[in-house]
């Protein structure tokens, strides 16, 4: 069960015990229903919540490292891919997003924080064979933020405090997994979940959707990983079976943007 599931859950379980109940252990505690109500509604997160928190996140996430000037060809160009993927997200606007950072850094790495913040590294980038995986794996990550999954772990954990003032102890384990799941990184089944909406975002962009599969697999060869939270075999084998009716680009557009790719990552630096 996933953490947000624990949380639904552990709501259930409160909601379950009565109304009586539940208002005896609050006035024990020394809570009224207008401070759950305060504590639930401090849980939520706005667009300018998430870009303040994706801000903070994305000072962590490129501390000591290196980006591309966004003016730089390569940095640009990426920058139009997720424009245009944008474009066809639930989320096309958001308070000052995205804001995207190119890493000059030889992982093969690519991740997003709220607001949307969207980094990917040189390393990646020189991995990538044309236009289309790049569109993929920036796919992937739009659609951790589109979906909410980079807020999950802050959202459920105020969430949690909440229950945990309204209730017994009962619930500290939930807050622990919380904090292991917020430092470990995503389950895979919210991988699978931003897998699942990036091939949508590719195709609604003319993107070609398989493109994430043969990313993915090159991946795997080169790392021996699928990569996220220790993928399962399967991983591939579950995404082409999402793919089923999605429309397919012609080969001429692929082709042209395979050589737009190929032009603008002939700039990246010899060293990044």
């Amino acid at each position: 069960m996933t953490t947000r599931r624990h949380v639904l859950a552990a709501a259930a379980a409160l909601l379950a015990v009565g109304p009586q109940v539940a208002l005896a252990q609050n006035q024990q505690k020394g809570l009224t229903l207008a401070d759950i109500l305060r504590d639930a509604e401090a849980a939520r997160m706005g667009p300018v919540d998430q870009y303040q928190l994706g801000r903070g996140a994305a000072v962590d996430l490129v501390a000591g490292q290196k980006l591309l000037p966004v003016s730089s060809a390569p940095a640009a160009y990426v920058r139009q891919v997720l424009d245009t993927l944008t474009l066809g997200s639930v989320q096309p606007l958001t308070y000052r997003g995205p804001v995207l950072g190119v890493l000059v850094n030889g992982d093969l790495n690519a991740y997003a924080a709220p607001g949307p913040f969207i980094f990917i590294t040189t390393g990646m980038l020189r991995f990538l064979q044309d236009e289309e995986e790049l569109a993929a794996i920036l796919a992937h990550e739009l659609a951790h933020t589109e979906l909410g999954h980079t807020v999950y772990g802050v959202q459920n954990a105020k969430a949690g405090m909440t229950f945990m003032k309204a209730t017994d102890n009962g619930f500290k384990d939930l807050l622990t997994d919380m904090a292991n799941t917020i430092r470990t990184g995503y389950s895979v089944e919210i991988e699978a979940e931003a897998d699942a909406r990036a091939v949508q975002l590719l195709a609604a962009a003319g993107y070609r959707p398989t493109a994430l599969v043969d990313m993915l697999e090159r991946f795997k060869v080169q790392t021996n990983s699928y990569g996220g939270a220790k993928y399962p075999q399967q991983r591939t084998h579950s995404l082409l079976q999402k793919m089923g009716g999605l429309p397919q680009p012609e080969p001429a557009s692929v082709a042209i943007r395979a050589e737009r790719f190929r032009k603008a990552m002939a700039a990246l630096p010899r060293n990044a």
